[in-house]
């Protein structure tokens, strides 16, 4: 079979996913730098929150179901990977070379200071299993100069906005998420369990906070 990504930061749904919890004003796409007059792009999305940004890269697939369990792991395995050493182009790069993204409304937008700081960087992969990525630990690193790294299902991620409906909260959510053990946190596709015992502690401490 053909192993062919997609590119989804040019599919409406993926965009208004994004914007309508985040706000469409703050969620650029296809963010690319370059350096010697060569254009790359680092990530699909970036996010800004109050001067700082979420960088996201995603890899999706053309048919997630023409694949057997095994090879979907594999290929999930191999794009979690190819995913991040998209986005940590940005990180190696000298601050000052320009970026450039694109926004439904503005258009072109260049950074002519280099990306604004980077509070986290997520790497988003199409499965719908549980994949775990621990095999691959060596080239899937939790943090890059103390920036997190977290590794989710592009569905996972999808919905994680559309719940915490702001990004204050997702970025609340990720560092909880981060207190889990180093195994756990290369394990995607089983988020929903995790979000629903978070979203219950923190009612809880809310509860107890106006008691």
């Amino acid at each position: 079979m053909k192993d062919r990504d997609i590119d989804t930061t040019d599919i409406p749904p993926v965009l208004e996913f994004l914007s309508l919890p985040f706000v469409s004003e703050f969620v650029f796409r296809n963010v690319r730098t370059s350096e010697r007059r060569k254009q790359e792009q680092v990530a699909d999305f970036l996010i800004l929150h109050r001067g700082t940004g979420i960088l996201v890269e995603q890899k999706c697939q053309e048919d997630p179901s023409a694949r057997t369990r095994q090879k979907a792991e594999l290929w999930a395995r191999k794009k979690a990977k190819e995913g991040w050493s998209q986005a940590r182009r940005a990180f190696t790069r000298r601050r000052d070379f320009p970026v450039w993204c694109d926004h439904p409304r503005q258009g072109h937008v260049e950074f002519r200071g280099g990306l604004p700081p980077i509070q986290h960087s997520i790497v988003t992969v199409e499965v719908f299993q549980p994949v775990d990525l621990q095999p691959d630990v060596e080239s899937l690193p939790l943090d890059h100069d103390g920036v997190p790294i977290t590794y989710l299902s592009v569905n996972d991620f999808l919905n994680l906005a559309v719940q915490l409906r702001s990004v204050s909260e997702l970025m609340d959510y990720l560092a909880a998420r981060r207190t889990l053990p180093p195994a756990d946190l290369r394990l995607i596709g089983e988020e929903k369990e995790l979000f629903s015992f978070w979203r219950q502690r923190t009612w809880s401490e809310q509860s107890c906070c106006r008691g």
